[in-house]
């Protein structure tokens, strides 16, 4: 069995949070006294669950990977709609 390579965030946290990042790397968060043997215990128990996000951020790179570039008329295009959507919403959500 192969070892995950992973990032290790320690910060003044309670709780363990694992995520997936969009280079498909696991990120692993944990308390500022979790040792590194915990860690790894960590990451081999959720092996899993880690294994297969990764492997669904791999698939949707793939994806966006095969779809044409942006041109600059497809840029306005999105911008022109985004205009027409967005300060109704803000509007509505503003009064709210």
């Amino acid at each position: 069995m192969e070892n995950i390579k992973y990032e290790l965030i320690r910060s003044r946290r309670r709780t363990v949070r694992i995520e997936i990042n969009e280079a498909g790397v696991p990120v692993l968060r944990v308390p500022l006294r979790t040792t590194l043997k915990q860690a790894q215990e960590l990451i081999e128990r959720n092996r899993g669950w880690i294994e297969k996000h990764m492997a669904i951020v791999k698939a949707r790179r793939e994806e966006a990977a095969k779809l044409p570039p942006l041109t600059p008329e497809d840029i306005r295009q999105l911008a022109d709609k985004a205009l027409e959507y967005i300060p109704p919403r803000v509007k509505y959500y503003a009064g709210i």
